[in-house]
């Protein structure tokens, strides 16, 4: 039996008090098995603190019921103990547990004392979380202990939590919808499910049991429906074309699959405007440092770095672009911002650097290459704003009309078509090199950064920077995706 502390004797003090430790991890354990009103062997009638009143209360949540608690406190003669000063808390089971913000219960009042029987009582409020509960009250002056358990269960099925809400998938491959039935506090609670499409169009399909299976490239949605209720939750899914991404982020210099699979980082730490360039065989990764004092770097995929600007060099090589042979690496080189040329230079960093831009009139850039597949070709940029294309071979350069600005021009696999960022309307063009076809792809509405953009090996894509994530363009047509994984990361380069 719990008995509180004396002051008669030490052997007293001593006795009491190791029976209070022992007692007290006995009601703390009985507690979190939540199988019992009281804490000890001994009738509530013989403990110095017991509840006499409320134990097991069971309700939903919510509940506008109140259930009556209450104790009664004796000294050490077992007579009722007037005045004692008792403490309740509600404690989550098992103990040691948190309620993550949400309260289970309530106690109109949290600290009691006893009349002249040793009685003190108080009401327990079912709260909003559902769970096993329990009420702890303590004399702190007697250290005298009790506890008894309540639970609140969940209300009636109220909405869905659906996962994965946004994802990406490769043609073939699939992925399990899991939807969660809550109430309408969140609690979990068990309820029918259903599954099925809308607006997919044959992008995929769903089970019964919300089994998806990617079927065409596109954008879609599934519904998936709480029976009995009119709750109902919408997922989306966007079915990829195969590949893999170089990027900036956060985080630094990362690849991915186009679904959002494998992120690693290569190189860790942001480097401001990093713009990756896979080689054409996919074992490396071209990119450079802040452009102001641009140094250009090679990372492979062990993750191994290799400086390729060499001390005492250029002030700033910046804007990196493989040759399609992989042999050579063309980037924008001088002093930033205002008097820069387009060089080449060998894959390896090696030799010499060779100017392919004409000279230029006076302070401007001529930037942001892009060779043609065939190396005989080379579309830039000027300032920002003209679209030219000069010949390798003869030297001669021919200004590409537009209409608005033209930046970061980038030839496609083909070299039938260079894309551009139009920096007037904030749109991703494509135009032929003969000057033919101009082509404005995505939502002027719609701002597409004007730093980084690729094409798809295969020239029916165009991956893109827009809003702080990344989208794909299908060249064809406009067909605009977002990649749902891509929130943060820019400047990104595509590889098979």
């Amino acid at each position: 039996m719990l008995s509180s502390r004396s002051s008669s004797s030490t052997p007293h003090r001593r006795s009491s008090t190791r029976h209070f430790v022992a007692l007290h991890a006995l009601v703390l354990l009985g507690a979190c098995g939540g199988g019992t009103e009281a804490t000890s062997t001994a009738p509530p009638s013989a403990r110095p603190l017991a509840f006499t009143a409320g134990g097991g209360a069971t309700d939903t949540i919510e509940s506008p019921n109140r259930v009556r608690i209450s104790l009664r406190a004796l000294d050490n003669s077992g007579a009722p103990l007037a005045k004692a000063q008792l403490t309740l808390r509600i404690r989550p089971v098992p103990a040691g547990a948190g309620f993550g913000g949400k309260v289970p219960g309530a106690l109109s009042q949290s600290f009691l004392t006893t009349d002249a029987q040793g009685l003190a009582s108080t009401e327990l409020l079912f709260g909003f979380t559902a769970g096993a509960s329990y009420i702890v009250a303590e004399d702190l002056q007697r250290g005298a202990i009790d506890s008894i358990p309540f639970t609140v269960k969940p209300g009636a099925p109220a909405r869905i939590d659906s996962a994965p809400r946004d994802t990406a998938a490769f043609v073939g491959g699939g992925y399990q919808l899991v939807g969660s039935t809550l109430d309408r506090r969140g609690n979990a609670v068990s309820g029918a499910l259903t599954y099925t499409a809308d607006s997919v169009a044959g992008v995929a399909s769903v089970s019964t049991g919300g089994r998806v299976t990617a079927l065409a490239v596109g954008r879609g949605r599934f519904l998936v429906r709480l029976a009995g209720t009119t709750a109902v939750d919408t997922v989306r899914v966007t079915i990829v074309p195969s590949g893999k991404l170089a990027a900036e982020s956060s985080d630094g210099l990362v690849t991915m699959s186009l679904d959002g699979s494998g992120y690693r980082i290569l190189v860790p730490g942001s480097e401001s405007y990093s713009f990756p360039s896979w080689s054409p065989d996919g074992t490396a990764i071209v990119y450079n440092s802040d452009p102001r004092v641009g140094v250009l770097y090679k990372v492979d995929l062990q993750g191994t770095v290799t400086k390729l600007t060499p001390s005492g060099g250029m002030p700033s090589e910046t804007w990196p672009r493989y040759s399609a042979d992989g042999q050579f690496i063309y980037f924008s080189g001088g002093y930033y911002p205002d008097s820069i040329d387009t060089y080449r230079m060998r894959a390896d960093g090696s030799g010499s650097r060779t100017r392919v831009t004409p000279t230029r009139p006076g302070s401007t850039r001529y930037w942001k290459a892009s060779p043609s597949p065939d190396g005989t070709l080379l579309a830039y940029s000027e300032a920002g704003f003209t679209l030219h294309v000069v010949n390798l071979l003869s030297g001669n350069d021919r200004v590409i009309a537009v209409a608005g600005d033209a930046e970061a021009p980038r030839f496609s696999p083909s070299g039938q078509w260079i894309a551009f960022a139009n920096e007037f309307t904030n749109s991703i063009d494509i135009i032929r090199a003969d000057g033919t076809g101009h082509r404005v792809l995505t939502p002027p509405s719609q701002f597409a950064d004007k730093w980084g953009h690729d094409w798809s090996p295969d020239g029916e894509w165009i991956v893109f920077s827009v809003g702080g994530g990344l989208e794909i363009v299908r060249a064809a047509d406009g067909l605009v995706l977002r990649l749902p994984f891509a929130h943060n990361l820019y400047s990104a380069s595509w590889h098979q």
